[in-house]
Order: C-alpha cells, then structure tokens, then sequence
C-alpha cells in the first residue's frame, strides 16, 4: 500500500479547491493547526497547498494527472520524514504516527481511526 499517494480525479483538476481536515472527537473538523506560531492550513504544512490554501497544481510530482494521483511530499530528508501526517510542524497533538506503524500484514487496520481526510470541490473541465 502507498500511504502518501491518493486518487484524485483529473476532471477537477481544472478549477478545484483541496482541504485536510483533522476530526477529533472533542471538536468539529478542523483545516488548521496551532503550532504556536498561530494558526496555519494542515494542507500548507503537507504541502500540498500554498498557505492561501490554493493547491499547487504545477507540481507534477504532487499533482500526478497522467495516473490521478496526488502524492503527499516527504516534510525533509530525513529516514523518516516521508510520513508527512508525523510532521512535526503539525504540533504535537495533530501528528498521527501510528498510520506508518502497520504493515500490510497486520489485521490492525481494522481498529485504526483515521484522524485526517480530504476534501474536494471544484468545477469539471469543459468538454471539447
């Protein structure tokens, strides 16, 4: 299984606005998180997005269209820094370390809860 790549349709690559939001059991689903240096878009820190919150579209290596992929970007180079949802710019209460922790293996996946999700909106390509 590839944890950092996600299917995305090409139709909406054409206008289209890409959110991560965190859920928690405390609070509504959140797009931001406090890192002490206040507020900033969970999709900006993935980088997948700008911190307007505009997805970067000119990444080919982000934004795969050919194979309708976006592939979530290592945070540094570090041996473990290709599990983006552990960086630690999300502060220490939105990093989800446990997602890399299974192997494909393990039947434990059927306990996990998923903390981040994707959402979509956008606008079809118009047809030719």
């Amino acid at each position: 299984m590839w944890r950092n790549v996600y299917h995305l349709d090409t139709n909406w690559l054409w206008k289209f606005n890409l959110s991560i939001l965190r859920s928690t059991d405390a609070q509504d689903p959140t797009r931001y998180t406090n890192t002490g240096n206040g507020k900033k878009l969970i999709s900006s820190i993935l980088g997948l997005t700008n911190d307007a919150g505009n997805p970067l579209t000119d990444y080919d290596e982000i934004y795969d269209r050919n194979h309708e992929y976006i592939i979530l970007p290592p945070y540094d180079t570090c041996p473990t820094c290709n599990e983006p949802f552990n960086n630690p710019a999300l502060g220490a209460e939105y990093r989800d370390s446990v997602l890399y922790r299974f192997s494909d293996q393990s039947d434990l996946w059927r306990h996990y809860v998923s903390l981040y999700y994707f959402e979509t909106t956008g606008k079809m390509k118009p047809r030719d």
